[in-house]
């Protein structure tokens, strides 16, 4: 299971069902103003990790650690049969400037890892407490992912990708997760939209 507890951002920019049955959410960087538009067939919802960095003091929020790294969000939902949970992480361009700093791919793969460790119902873990309020209803998801769902964590590069896509594996007690890279070309500035059954295929998740 998956769990949010009480942190979830507000309802992003576009979140809604269309005449024609497809659902249509939204992941969207508050600095860059970067955004993924992800529209499916079936049930999907969308949540955003708000950095405190963009928040008053006031309404920051205690989700994260001091320092740990954390994606823009996630996405939740249904495929085929197959409950989905997909960090995603935003990044204009992959392009390494700075060859004595850590890669823009490497540093996005960090902070999908975070997310995945954080929300990971480890015994006595801040997962495991997402997952029990989540269980005993004190917390509610939109889209719930079936007891057996896959985690995957997406970083989505807007312009520039090294080619072959940079790619990372964790394990996560009996669970693998893989992080991967896909490439999404921009249909209005600073904005990509995609199908979910198109971004998973792309990122050679789909078995």
């Amino acid at each position: 299971m998956f769990f949010i507890a009480d942190h979830r951002a507000p309802p992003p920019q576009v979140k809604e069902r269309s005449r024609r049955g497809t659902w249509l959410v939204e992941i969207r960087d508050a600095k860059t103003k970067q955004s993924l538009l992800v529209e499916h067939d079936e049930p999907i919802d969308a949540y955003v990790f708000l950095d405190p960095e963009t928040l008053p003091r006031a309404r920051r929020s205690s989700l994260w650690a001091e320092g740990e790294r954390h994606a823009e969000g996630v996405l939740v939902g249904e495929l085929d049969g197959e409950g989905w949970v997909c960090f995603v992480e935003l990044k204009g361009s992959l392009e390494h400037k700075d060859t004595t700093r850590q890669s823009p791919a490497e540093r996005a793969f960090d902070q999908l890892e975070g997310s995945a460790r954080h929300f990971h119902p480890t015994p006595g873990s801040t997962g495991r407490e997402h997952h029990d309020q989540f269980a005993d209803g004190s917390d509610e998801l939109e889209v719930r992912p079936s007891k057996r769902h896959r985690v995957v964590g997406i970083l989505v590069a807007l312009r520039r990708s090294p080619m072959p896509p940079p790619h990372r594996a964790i394990v996560l007690e009996d669970m693998a997760v893989p992080l991967r890279t896909v490439r999404l070309s921009m249909t209005e500035p600073s904005r990509t939209r995609t199908s979910f059954r198109e971004l998973l295929r792309k990122a050679a998740v789909l078995r």
